[in-house]
């Protein structure tokens, strides 16, 4: 499906251009179009992971819960954090999925979570583009880009001391 939407653009672009120059012309910009296309899902994702690092000096672990995915266990709590940055839409799509269905599918791992270290743990999800509010709630689940919920994480009142942050991370790591 992707990739037939994609030559229609590639195709269209290709038209528009051979009507406003030549057929040479239309031949370039739609081989041009569909490079980039394939440039494009082929260099690797940005990471979210880059803005997670300032909440190591505020006394936060990170820990690897996965690809893209993120534990950070600090004095404000438990947040496990999915830093693929998919795009938001106006249409409440967060990388082509529906909103509340990427919500669904972040709590069921939180709940995964919150069995296995017996805390409370909040998914953030981290995206790009415009949010009506630097962070969303989507039932339980956060949705903001990175540095919202960085501010948001460190805005939060200290629920943990320097003991239960330690044997978090143990649990976790077990």
């Amino acid at each position: 499906m992707r990739f037939a939407v994609r030559g229609a653009v590639a195709a269209a672009l290709g038209v528009m251009a051979a009507g406003f120059l030549d057929w040479r012309a239309g031949v370039l910009v739609a081989g041009l179009t569909l490079l980039t296309y394939v440039l494009l899902d082929t260099v690797p994702r940005a990471d979210g992971a880059r803005s997670l690092r300032s909440l190591r000096g505020a006394g936060y672990r990170l820990l690897r819960d996965g690809p893209h995915r993120y534990l950070a266990v600090g004095p404000g709590g438990v947040y496990l954090v999915f830093a693929r940055l998919d795009p938001v839409s106006p249409s409440r799509r967060i990388g082509g999925v529906p909103a509340e269905r990427v919500a669904e599918r972040a709590a069921a791992h939180a709940a995964r979570q919150e069995r296995v270290l017996g805390t409370e743990v909040v998914p953030v999800v981290l995206v790009t583009g415009r949010l009506p509010e630097p962070v969303v709630r989507l039932g339980r689940v956060l949705v903001a880009r990175p540095r919202d919920a960085v501010r948001h994480i460190l805005g939060r009142p200290e629920a943990l001391d320097d003991a239960d942050v330690r044997r978090l991370v143990e649990r976790h790591r077990s």
